[in-house]
């Protein structure tokens, strides 16, 4: 059975692939950890996000946004909650 992007995103979240790297007023830099590669996720100022996996090279600064950076999203959440 195939897990969606937000069963993905979530499972990333929980169990502790979501690093953050850096953070500033600009922009928020994680590591996300995901099977064995690992992509850097960005928040960005203007609430958008980006990432370097594949989908995200064609759908950066979307809200189709990529199991990465909606589990960086969903870290972020938490933490202001």
């Amino acid at each position: 059975m195939t897990q969606t992007t937000a069963e993905k995103a979530q499972l990333l979240a929980d169990t502790g692939c979501v690093v953050i790297m850096s953070r500033n007023e600009i922009f928020t830099l994680a590591d996300v950890h995901s099977g064995d590669q690992v992509y850097y996720t960005f928040y960005h100022a203007d609430n958008s996000f980006s990432c370097t996996c594949k989908h995200g090279q064609f759908h950066n600064y979307t809200t189709d946004l990529c199991s990465h950076a909606l589990a960086l999203k969903l870290v972020l959440e938490k933490e202001t909650s």
